[in-house]
């Protein structure tokens, strides 16, 4: 029997379709993904090293507004009240949004998180350290 004369498969085909497809389509969603951080950090970078130029003495950080994230203007430390949760919350506050190991994560690290602040940080590592490490949501 000739292979062009052998029945084919079609589910089997199409599923090997199906699955090339879906793997391009999240391979094109990395790479742009990639290519948008890429120049998100090198605009940041720009300026960045723009501000330095100028001479500016102002100290500067990145502050999250709605979905973006900006270089902005800021009292320098020197002159932040340590004591306002508002300016602890935006020192701490993450530049990108990637998973953290809660049964590692120190209390600094803890407060990065949206909803974590100081007292929910303490009690977390206060109760690994006395029970171990968390296994389910349920333990928070």
């Amino acid at each position: 029997m000739n292979v062009a004369d052998q029945p084919i498969d079609t589910d089997q085909t199409e599923k090997a379709q199906l699955r090339h497809t879906v793997d391009g389509r999240i391979t094109l969603l990395l790479l742009l993904a990639g290519v948008l951080l890429m120049v998100d950090s090198a605009l940041l970078l720009n300026r960045f090293l723009a501000a330095g130029e100028e001479g500016v003495e102002k100290c500067q950080r990145l502050e999250k507004r709605g979905d973006n994230h900006l270089l902005v203007e800021v009292a320098c430390q020197s002159d932040i009240d340590p004591d306002n949760s508002q300016v602890r919350e935006n020192l701490y506050t993450p530049f990108s949004f990637q998973p953290i190991p809660i049964n590692r994560a120190d209390q600094e690290l803890l407060m990065t998180v949206r909803g974590i602040g100081p007292r929910l940080a303490e009690n977390i590592v206060r109760y690994r350290e006395e029970n171990g490490p968390l296994t389910s949501g349920s333990d928070l």
